[in-house]
């Protein structure tokens, strides 16, 4: 996958273990709508990187970058054309040799386009978002079933501290990231994310540092284990999380969930803003006693897909069930300031909900949140109607499923 040069997401914070704590901070508020904030690395991004500090010991004078890894699983898209010998048979894809929003998958040596992209005329396009609305409940549950499987090894190759070595995060396992990160894309109805690869290696050195620093969460101190400039720069504008246990996937579902006290739904917002563009990633797992750490970033207002009026999570349609208590959130380019939600069974009561108003976005998008205080039963349809927003109220069906 060729990429581009993803600026971070001005929204960061933390996950602990299964327990995310949001790092909301003045200097680092851009993503969704706070102080602008750009990304400039301090330190090069080439193959030698001066100024790293490992613990119990100074500095380290250089150390190769992360080797890009293959990207991203193509899902049910077609494999693209792999590269030809002189004879005209097929010969094996590499890391590197794969067009535009395609990588080379482990098993087949061949390329195939990145989750949210599929073939046409030999290039990976991205897929159109379409009505969550129009969702069906196999087709929810086949794209649930596929983000949610383990991925066979190591997510993570590399030398552990003190050798400060940033390594590389699996195909298979940058393939799950992505593909999750999409699948909620999807099912809220706007576009895909594109990969960017040329700044893979920063991101890796970023995971690195905050793998080995967790509890400095998005601020690595100078003298902080495994940091480099560049890194630590990154740190301070990415989705970070830490405590993985070697899936870095489930990182995806933190985001979304977005548990943190002050239900900013900072993250929620800044993974499925229509306007984020290009992305990176990195995942590191050679910390003390095997700890690991992510980091995730986007271009933001650079997505020239398809903006919808208003979406909302969960969705108009069928949802997979275990969503069901993560909160409803409404998001739109006009004022949410006045917005009431309500949320009723269908030919029955009222479900009682909390409401958390949020701020507005850098991203045009404004958002509130609303959340349940009772169960959502398991394939029951929920009427939600948001007023005070439109002129006429805005009223959509969804429903919980049961997904395998």
């Amino acid at each position: 996958m060729k990429r581009h040069q993803p600026i971070g997401l001005a929204r960061v914070f933390r996950l602990l273990g299964g327990v995310a704590f949001l790092g909301s901070f003045a200097a680092c508020q851009a993503i969704l709508g706070y102080d602008d904030l750009s990304f400039t690395p301090e330190g090069p991004a080439d193959a030698t990187i001066p100024d790293v500090s490992v613990p119990d010991v100074a500095t380290i004078d250089a150390f190769a970058d992360a080797v890009s890894d293959g990207r991203a699983d193509g899902g049910d898209a077609a494999p693209v054309d792999a590269t030809v010998v002189a004879d005209g048979g097929p010969q094996a894809c590499t890391r590197t040799s794969c067009a535009t929003n395609a990588y080379c998958d482990d098993a087949t040596k061949k390329c195939a386009c990145d989750p949210g992209f599929a073939t046409n005329g030999g290039d990976c396009r991205p897929t159109a978002p379409v009505a969550p609305a129009t969702h069906v409940d196999a087709d929810v549950c086949q794209r649930y079933a596929a983000t949610s499987a383990d991925v066979p090894g190591d997510a993570w190759t590399g030398a552990s501290v003190p050798a400060c070595d940033p390594g590389a995060i699996s195909v298979g396992d940058e393939v799950a990231v992505l593909r999750r990160a999409q699948f909620f894309r999807w099912l809220v109805g706007v576009a895909p994310l594109p990969v960017d690869e040329n700044r893979a290696p920063v991101f890796q050195r970023c995971a690195m540092a905050v793998a080995n620093n967790a509890a400095a969460g998005p601020f690595i101190p100078v003298a902080g284990a495994c940091r480099t400039p560049d890194g630590a720069a990154a740190a301070a504008t990415s989705l970070i999380g830490v405590g993985l246990g070697g899936k870095p996937a489930d990182a995806v579902d933190r985001w979304i969930r977005d548990a943190d006290a002050d239900r900013s739904l900072e993250d929620r917002r800044a993974l499925l803003s229509p306007a984020l563009g290009p992305t990176a990633l990195g995942y590191y797992a050679g910390g003390t006693n095997g700890a690991d750490g992510i980091c995730f970033a986007s271009d933001l207002l650079a997505n020239t897909g398809a903006k919808p009026d208003w979406y909302a999570f969960p969705p108009p349609g069928p949802f997979p069930a275990a969503y069901a208590q993560w909160g409803f959130s409404f998001h739109g380019p006009k004022s949410v300031q006045n917005l009431q939600l309500l949320v009723t069974k269908k030919g029955g009561a009222a479900v009682p909900v909390d409401r958390f108003p949020l701020v507005s976005g850098q991203d045009g998008y404004n958002a509130i949140l609303y959340k349940p205080l009772a169960n959502l039963e398991v394939g029951a349809t929920y009427v939600v109607t948001v007023t005070n927003y439109d002129a006429a109220p805005i009223v959509w069906e969804t429903k919980p499923i049961a997904c395998p």
